[in-house]
């Protein structure tokens, strides 16, 4: 099987870093490209398709990656999703997993849990593979 690829949408250069750092701890994963809106997302994953994309929730400029998770699931796009956010609430926890949103986690105290939620979805698209 190929490499699985990851696609990270964050606005914040510092967590971009961070979150860079977690998919290159995983073997197997590849940083297939970035984006910080929500335009440029939506793009990405139409060309690229990868297996697993790290969404920020709240973008630069207004952008949500909850249009993000609505688009994916409107073109019936098979991304798997960890949802990050600085400002979680129950309502918008309910929204990203009615979404398709693998994973919903704090990036204030959910951070540790970023490198293993990719592995596991990561072994999940190794298995799918054709």
């Amino acid at each position: 099987m190929n490499a699985v690829t990851v696609v990270i949408v964050e606005d914040n250069r510092q967590w971009l870093s961070r979150l860079s750092a977690d998919v290159a701890g995983v073997p197997g994963l590849c940083l297939a490209g970035t984006a910080d809106t929500p335009e440029v997302a939506m793009r990405m994953a139409r060309e690229v398709r990868p297996h697993i994309m790290i969404l920020d929730l709240f973008l630069a400029g207004g952008g949500s990656g909850v249009d993000v998770l609505r688009f994916l699931r409107e073109h019936h796009l098979d991304t798997r999703v960890i949802a990050v956010t600085g400002a979680p609430t129950a309502e918008l926890r309910a929204a990203c997993l009615e979404l398709g949103a693998r994973y919903f986690l704090d990036k204030a105290f959910d951070f540790d849990q970023i490198q293993p939620a990719l592995q596991i979805l990561a072994d999940e698209a190794a298995r799918s593979a054709p």
